[in-house]
């Protein structure tokens, strides 16, 4: 507990010439793209790389077991933040990599910003939405199981329908088709089934997604993303120290543990 009141000590004494300031006089939150790139990028050649950001995840995970409190509790917040980070990074990774470059540069990351203002302002949601009747073609309020595996057949008529939906909202790729192909490499590389996919949003298990489970795994995937954007935001130049003291970095382990206190000693007098 101590290290972590002494680093943000440290990163209180940081100069900030340029620190903006808002409404009410506290801190300006720095934009999501611009704080993602100093978090993540360790290396600092302008680009986060997925090895950064799972070693940053790790780095992270650890953090949050150390100052989490109550470990009975189950996890906290910023534990669970993590957790869905790491779900979603590798995937949100690829398909922000435009240039296939294996690193996401500060033009691609402003499509976090832009995903960002989608979830809030509805825009995602209205996407979601039509995504879903598009896919469901007898109109039924029910994706079953064959409008399922017609939507995510990439020979077939419907997918493209989709995918065209998509491109038009967020064109992350040069062309719909460019998005398509891309979008069917990465289930490939995944090893995902389409059965895989479906168990995420089908809450009863019956096979088929109606519009309520839809929703429902929408406003999942909004609340994690928006509390992992907020935390990285009010937290990011706290994050960017302890993720660079990683495992013989000379970092935390060498300053006795996550918790700041040296280890196999009891609960004496520290300094």
């Amino acid at each position: 507990m101590r290290l972590f009141l002494l680093a943000a000590f440290l990163v209180g004494l940081a100069p900030a010439p340029q620190q903006a300031f808002g409404a009410n006089g506290s801190p300006a939150l720095q934009p999501l793209d611009q704080i993602t790139l100093q978090v993540f990028d360790k290396d600092k050649d302008g680009k986060v790389t997925l090895p950064e950001v799972k070693k940053s995840l790790k780095a992270f995970a650890g953090m949050a077991g150390a100052f989490g409190g109550d470990p009975s509790a189950g996890p906290n917040k910023m534990a669970q933040t993590v957790e869905a980070a790491e779900k979603v990074a590798p995937a949100l990774f690829a398909l922000m990599d435009a240039d296939d470059s294996k690193g996401l540069d500060a033009s691609e990351l402003k499509w976090i910003v832009k995903v960002q203002k989608a979830l809030k302002s509805g825009t995602l949601r209205n996407l979601t939405r039509d995504v879903f009747d598009t896919m469901d073609t007898d109109a039924d309020s029910v994706l079953s199981a064959a409008e399922l595996e017609a939507a995510a057949d990439s020979g077939g008529e419907l997918l493209p329908k989709v995918v065209a939906l998509v491109h038009e909202a967020f064109p992350i790729r040069k062309s719909a088709e460019e998005l398509q192909q891309m979008l069917t490499k990465g289930a490939e590389a995944s090893g995902l089934s389409l059965a895989d996919g479906i168990k995420f949003v089908d809450a009863d298990g019956d096979g088929q997604v109606d519009r309520k489970e839809a929703g429902k795994a929408f406003s999942a995937f909004k609340s994690a993303f928006l509390q992992g954007a907020k935390t990285l935001q009010e937290m990011g130049p706290m994050l960017a120290m302890f993720g660079d003291m990683d495992e013989g970095g000379g970092g935390m382990g060498g300053m006795g543990g996550m918790d700041g206190m040296p280890r196999g000693r009891g609960r004496g007098r520290g300094r």
